[in-house]
């Protein structure tokens, strides 16, 4: 089974966590880390580890909300030790909903679906005529 590790800066994963269960319920397969920035990099590592021991079968996307910042950081560290273990950062709550109905795939093609529909979903408004 996969799983998704959704992580962020202060209180960005329970923004999410709220978001998606306001829209889909709870899902038993998304666990939810914020990032104090007054905790430092191991500490939040040893937060990673110990939802990733949870399952030593299981395979683990984190989902970071911005690429190269800390959370992403630790998480990419652990990946490099890791097979079962893969990051993408950036990703909107339009790419999380459409991955949870998808676990059953591999880590890359649940990555590879994240950052499509990303792509896919981050649009500008345009009027045609301004007032």
């Amino acid at each position: 089974m996969n799983y998704l590790i959704v992580t962020g800066h202060e209180c960005y994963a329970d923004g999410v966590k709220g978001t998606l269960e306001a829209i889909a319920g709870e899902q038993k397969q998304i666990y939810y880390i914020n990032y104090d920035t007054c905790t430092s990099a191991a500490a939040l590592t040893a937060l990673y580890q110990e939802v990733v021991n949870r399952d030593t079968d299981g395979g683990y996307l984190f989902v970071c909300d911005i690429a190269g910042a800390t959370p992403y950081q630790a998480a990419a560290m652990m990946a490099m030790k890791n097979p079962r273990i893969h990051v993408v950062g950036g990703m909107n709550l339009s790419a999380i909903l459409e991955v949870i109905f998808h676990l059953e795939l591999s880590l890359e093609e649940l990555a590879e679906m994240m950052i499509h529909t990303t792509q896919q979903t981050a649009i500008q408004f345009l009027p045609k005529k301004r007032q």
